[in-house]
């Protein structure tokens, strides 16, 4: 029979850190979202096809977070309400509902059925610049208030960054400010949120591990890092983690990194890399990097290493930051967190490749010079420390030495001094997951 498809329209002190800990120790499993949010967040989110095609359900199950019934309960959702404006309507119908819903709820039971049945649509509507009914909208946001323990004498930041939302949508300005100042009452109760006007793009995550909260660096200077996990269905965006500019947050994302672990784990079996090359010696050379490292590595232990690799290049992004105000170009910025996560991470090997990827990739689209010279001198590195079977060390004191030979593009200086960030930061990061 033929394939039947309908294409649809698509923190803070100590005490708050000990409290977070509790928090994330004792929360039970999240309530399901709703399925009229899960619809509106797929259809604002990418184009649903209705389908039976293995690669595509497959495919929808990573980017979603949904389960292959879960995904044929949306196809039978979305076959009744196949607009866009019928996915609005019904999922506007549903916050009226929760609302009134969420009273009855007992008290331990509210806050997650509120964030995730409440503020998480409302927000996916406001980021996308769509209306909800001003009673509804002013009931959030008292709500929010009250369980979230925000004082009444100061203005909400839930209302701020909506209405600044608004106000970027209608050829105004947002103030990023009052996001972060959301983002801290969040913490407070085991949740994150990452939000972009932009790319009209809205989740609340749950908080999973702290690695530090607010860890003083210097002169009140801090960094907090976080691992952040998907609590209901949504498409996120594709970055394995984050350090928002001038502000003390590092994030990573969890949810990318066992499909990543199993994508190595074929490779190594394949003898190739996943996004092979042309060049047969180039492919030779980016499998055989990334054996090195990883061929006695079990599932959890790859899945671990690379959490722990991305937290470290995030942490630098951030501390670089910190020290290091005047590099200000991107590109500076990740060849200094490529090369630190290489030399200090527990995966030298494809730390190396990735940061060859990287600048590759890069080169291409820049032409920088400075990336070319690169580029050449991390392939001629990566060939012989195959020929001569270097150790983890020998790699990395050469590695080294790149880092400590680089000059930035702009302003042409040299990254900071490493030994800090090994002594008081990878500590923090390499204590995940030991029970591994």
């Amino acid at each position: 029979m033929p394939k039947k498809q309908l294409t649809i329209l698509a923190i803070i002190g100590v005490s708050v850190f000990a409290f977070l800990v509790f928090i994330l120790q004792s929360q039970g499993a999240s309530p399901g979202m709703k399925m009229p949010y899960v619809a509106l967040n797929m259809i604002l989110r990418t184009q649903i096809v209705i389908t039976d095609d293995k690669e595509y359900l497959e495919n929808l199950e990573k980017k979603s977070g949904m389960s292959r019934k879960e995904i044929d309960k949306l196809f039978k959702y979305l076959s009744k309400n196949p607009t866009k404006a019928e996915v609005l309507k019904k999922a506007k119908d549903e916050i009226s509902k929760s609302l009134k819903e969420v009273h009855n709820l007992p008290n331990d039971k509210k806050l997650d059925f509120f964030a995730i049945n409440i503020l998480a649509p409302y927000l996916a509507i406001v980021v996308n610049n769509l209306d909800v009914n001003d009673v509804d909208e002013k009931e959030i946001q008292d709500m929010f208030a009250k369980l979230f323990e925000f004082p009444q004498d100061k203005i909400n930041p839930l209302q701020e960054m909506t209405e600044g939302t608004y106000r970027y949508n209608n050829g105004g300005s947002s103030n990023l400010s009052y996001k972060y100042e959301l983002n801290d009452y969040l913490k407070k109760k085991g949740f994150y949120l990452d939000y972009n006007n932009r790319k009209t793009y809205a989740n609340i995550f749950r908080i999973e591990h702290i690695f530090c909260m607010d860890k003083e660096w210097k002169d009140g200077e801090k960094i907090s890092i976080f691992i952040l996990k998907r609590i209901y269905p949504n498409i996120l965006r594709q970055n394995l983690g984050y350090a928002p500019a001038w502000h003390s947050d590092v994030v990573v994302i969890k949810d990318f990194f066992h499909d990543m672990a199993k994508e190595y784990q074929t490779e190594l079996k394949e003898k190739m890399p996943q996004r092979p090359q042309k060049n047969e010696l180039a492919n030779r050379i980016r499998y055989e990097l990334a054996e090195k490292d990883m061929n006695e590595s079990s599932l959890s232990q790859i899945e671990r290493n690379l959490i722990i690799l991305t937290a470290i290049h995030e942490a630098k992004h951030r501390i670089d930051e910190i020290e290091m105000p005047s590099m200000r170009l991107n590109l500076d910025s990740e060849v200094s967190a490529y090369l630190t996560s290489a030399i200090v991470g527990m995966y030298p090997f494809l730390g190396l490749r990735e940061l060859i990827e990287w600048t590759d990739a890069y080169y291409r689209s820049t032409g920088y010079t400075r990336l070319k010279h690169l580029s050449t001198k991390l392939w001629a590195l990566a060939d012989k420390s195959l020929m001569q079977n270097y150790t983890e060390e020998n790699l990395k004191y050469e590695l080294r030495k790149i880092y400590e030979n680089y000059r930035t593009i702009q302003e042409n200086l040299n990254f900071i001094d490493l030994s800090e960030f090994e002594q008081r930061m990878l500590p923090v990061i390499l204590s995940y997951g030991k029970e591994l």
